[in-house]
């Protein structure tokens, strides 16, 4: 098994595990969009059961989990002399957008579970326009091949 790994590990280009991470970035991000208009369409317009509520809230934190490291890798790719830096950075402006998000939830909140999930809607989409926004793919992939 472990020689298997190492002639993938070998035979992998950079280009190729670049475009696997940015296909699976775009598809994680257009989950995320798409639970966070089911939980906004759900809860404005009947009262969900809990257990519903828990688990679309509960796939939509599972997705943000599984977007940030490939959201990383990306960032950082083309930075390899400067990545603890760009790590820093990265680290402050999560840090910075998790206090905005806190601070709307607790200025628009109403005590509805529609005011969480319309704040969580708008974070998924503006995450997926962003992406689109910065136009990633041919900057990054250039940056790769430089520092690889």
């Amino acid at each position: 098994m472990a020689g298997k790994v190492q002639i993938f590990a070998d035979s992998a280009q950079p280009e190729g595990l670049f475009q696997v991470a940015q296909a699976t970035l775009i598809l994680l991000l257009r989950l995320l969009a798409l639970i966070g208009v089911a939980l906004l369409t759900l809860t404005s317009l009947w009262p969900i059961p809990l257990w519903m509520l828990v688990a679309l809230q509960l796939s939509f934190f599972v997705t943000v989990g599984r977007i940030t490291p490939h959201v990383a890798a990306l960032a950082l790719a083309p930075h390899g002399a400067e990545a603890g830096a760009a790590s820093a950075l990265m680290g402050a402006l999560q840090s910075a957008l998790a206090m905005a998000a806190g601070f709307s939830v607790a200025t628009f909140n109403d005590g509805t579970v529609s005011t969480l999930a319309a704040i969580m809607t708008v974070g998924g989409a503006l995450t997926l326009l962003s992406y689109f926004w910065a136009g990633a793919a041919p900057q990054s992939q250039e940056g790769l091949r430089r520092s690889g």
